[in-house]
């Protein structure tokens, strides 16, 4: 294990041999990246793409949707209860689960958070209010159908870390 870093390639060297009689063999490298992806099968899944972003209390907002991945949404503060983040689904569709990731600043999640719905993006209703999560904040929740969806950070993580969002993934039909 050693910080997190980005990099396209990573080099393993032997730095000596354990003995005269045993070879140096490798049957799998994984890296976090390889978690990550198991869990962008199971978010892809009828995944649905973010037309426009609004935040409040939030800088760079349009991050959470540009599949970069390295670049994000935060607060710049650890003080952030009240901050959300706004999505336009571009139409009705029904919607069940929303993914927050964190990773690589995975201290960097919400204390606690609400998840709110609306048609038309101004009569919101609430169908999520949960704890944040070390790297990836999951929240599921039974169908509704909507076109707009706001997350709330209801109160900080502690007094050090920010909120920050890599990807929003929000599935749904």
């Amino acid at each position: 294990h050693f910080a997190p870093v980005f990099a396209r390639f990573v080099r393993i060297t032997a730095l000596r041999s354990r003995d005269r009689y045993h070879w140096w063999s490798i049957a799998e490298v994984r890296t976090n990246r390889d978690w990550e992806a198991e869990r962008e099968e199971e978010d892809q899944l009828t995944a649905r793409e973010i037309r426009r972003v609004n935040a409040q209390g939030i800088t760079n907002a349009a991050a959470v949707g540009d599949g970069r991945g390295f670049t994000r949404a935060t607060t710049n503060t650890a003080n952030y209860a009240g901050s959300w983040i706004e999505v336009d689904l571009g139409a009705a569709v029904t919607v069940s689960r929303v993914v927050q990731i964190h990773h690589p600043d995975e201290r960097d999640y919400p204390g606690r958070y609400r998840i709110e719905v609306s048609f038309e993006g101004s009569r919101w209703r609430p169908v999520f209010q949960g704890q944040g999560s070390r790297g990836r904040s999951v929240a599921d929740f039974s169908q509704v159908r909507a076109r707009f969806l706001r997350i709330t950070g209801v109160s900080n993580h502690d007094l050090q870390h920010w909120w920050s969002i890599y990807r929003l993934k929000i599935r749904g039909q």
